[in-house]
């Protein structure tokens, strides 16, 4: 009993926390959203009602987002996100208390697995617990969480450690490494696209370096092609269907861009203790700025060198292209591939886990830290993140597009009635890129949906009726016309019927098909199976 006190008291403070630095955002009895907390919360609406029946969403969404049934649940994942958020609604109810407790439970598993990664690194649990509590309560995190609402990038962000764990324990020849990497990579893919795009950019500067140090072996190169495999079970569902889509249709994805974070108005961001939704001020904290700033002066001190080096370097580096000194925005790296990064202070969900790394490892070999410090920083940290959620919370109308939800008809009406992200993944031409929404020659009225179809009325033409509805080629649909079914050319990118004229009553249907719970099957009993291996296999050596 005595062994498991530290286990049940690291639980206990990491629980607390989660708690305490959930709670702000929910003070007033409100919750305050964003453009893209709408955005979810339509996604994460179609994805509940599908559930509630017993069935997958179909790849196309018909609740909210501009009502042009474009393919959100097929080219943005959600399957990590549901764990966290759509599960617990299943089994309370209420939605708002479902946020509640998703926002608890994803702060809660960032520290866990932030803490698994540390106890790779040190023995000392006041270490592990000040390094796991900075990695889930930066500034950066609670941005992701609390004022940007990116719930894709908050869930890949929880397991981005579990990658870098995989890494370490496959160097160090440790059991389970290739598992605990398709964990942390497959849960990635099956939150956030850009994400997985930046944890596999750090993988490959990773591997070169060792690469290049002549630490590559053939047991380190299968390691990672296991890991790999396993990846691709677990993230199958996501990136099948990213795959079926893209392959067959022609669409509008995210602008690209390499937007910078401004140093000027970052420092006072920082000083203001400011988690503002602004891609120019994004930050990790004056903790983190202050944290970064001492491993960059102790990498000029030769009697500090250590294995935390290379972790810290990467980490200055990195800090360095994610401001607007290098003026990368204005290179040919935006119209790269470079350029899906959107926006520099990305970066920063990195440059954390590069610090945690290397602050830990630091920490570890220099043995000269005070352990008063450690827990004086660490409840700092808690309480500045308190502060900054307050700080975010309650101040109203700082943006054009905002929600404030207080309960569950509020969000339901948000979620079918927000208008925003119409144009992603929107149907374009090939030519010249415009929408082919915009030249349907009739409009919907009167339009209702739930997960998996949409009815509407149209006053047609006679003769070809063109409808501002996204038709997704490998995307099975079912159409009703006056409560009878009905052909429509199915070689055209918007509904195109050919109708008499007048008033019509429209239903359309869409349903997952036999794929995609093949790989969905796929990806959960991957998933299970990597978590059993972990628990219930007895470590052994390479």
């Amino acid at each position: 009993m005595a062994s498991r006190r530290p286990l049940l008291l690291t639980l206990t403070i990491f629980v607390i926390t989660a708690v305490i630095v959930t709670l702000p955002a929910f003070s007033g009895n409100f919750l305050k959203l964003t453009m893209d907390g709408g955005i979810h919360l339509s996604r994460l609406e179609s994805v509940f009602g599908a559930f509630s029946v017993g069935k997958l969403p179909p790849l196309v969404n018909f609740i909210g987002l501009g009502n042009h049934v474009n393919a959100f649940n097929g080219m943005y994942p959600w399957f990590s996100t549901a764990l966290f958020f759509t599960l617990p609604r299943l089994i309370l109810g209420s939605p708002m208390q479902s946020m509640f407790i998703g926002y608890i439970l994803l702060n809660l598993v960032t520290m866990l697995n932030a803490y698994l990664l540390v106890k790779e690194l040190s023995s000392d649990n006041i270490v592990r617990i000040f390094s796991a509590i900075f990695y889930g309560v930066n500034a950066y995190h609670l941005t992701l969480l609390f004022s940007r609402e990116a719930l894709g990038e908050a869930v890949a962000y929880t397991f981005a450690p579990l990658v870098i764990l995989g890494c370490l324990r496959i160097w160090n020849r440790r059991n389970k490494g290739p598992i605990y990497l398709a964990i942390g990579m497959g849960m990635i893919a099956n939150s956030h696209v850009i994400s997985l795009f930046l944890i596999f950019l750090l993988l490959i500067i990773l591997e070169v370096v060792r690469i290049i140090l002549k630490k590559v072996d053939l047991v380190e190169i299968k390691s990672f092609f296991i890991g790999g495999l396993i990846t691709i079970l677990i993230g199958s569902y996501s990136l099948f269907n990213i795959m079926k889509i893209t392959i067959a249709n022609n669409m509008h994805t995210p602008n690209k861009g390499l937007a910078p974070i401004i140093p000027s108005k970052m420092l006072v961001a920082v000083f203001d203790n400011s988690i503002q939704d602004d891609r120019h001020i994004f930050n990790i904290g004056l903790i983190g700025l202050v944290l970064i700033l001492f491993l960059c002066v102790e990498l000029f001190k030769k009697s500090k060198v250590g294995d935390w080096t290379p972790w810290a370097s990467l980490a200055v580096i990195l800090f360095i292209c994610s401001t607007s000194w290098l003026q990368l925005e204005k290179t040919r790296a935006t119209d790269s591939v470079f350029g899906n990064i959107q926006f520099l202070g990305r970066i920063l969900a990195l440059i954390v886990l590069l610090m945690t790394v290397a602050v830990t490892i630091y920490v570890e070999e220099q043995k000269s830290y005070n352990k008063y410090m450690l827990i004086g920083t660490s409840i700092l940290l808690v309480l500045m993140g308190i502060s900054s959620i307050s700080q975010y919370h309650l101040r109203k109308n700082d943006d054009p597009i905002r929600y404030y939800v207080s309960n569950s008809h509020g969000f339901s009406n948000i979620a079918y009635t927000q208008p925003h992200g119409k144009g992603d993944y929107a149907l374009v031409e090939v030519k010249n890129g415009g929408m082919l929404t915009a030249k349907a020659n009739t409009s919907i009225e009167n339009y209702k949906s739930t997960f998996d179809s949409a009815n509407f009325n149209v006053n047609a033409r006679n003769g070809i009726t063109t409808v501002p509805i996204n038709m997704y080629k490998n995307v099975d649909y079912h159409l009703y016309v006056d409560g009878k079914k009905k052909n429509f050319q199915s070689n055209k990118k918007i509904l195109t019927i050919n109708l008499k004229k007048g008033n019509h009553k429209i239903k359309l249907v869409s349903k997952a098909g036999y794929s995609e719970y093949i790989s969905m099957f796929i990806s959960c009993v991957s998933l299970i199976g990597c978590g059993l291996f972990i628990i219930l296999v007895e470590p052994r050596k390479y």
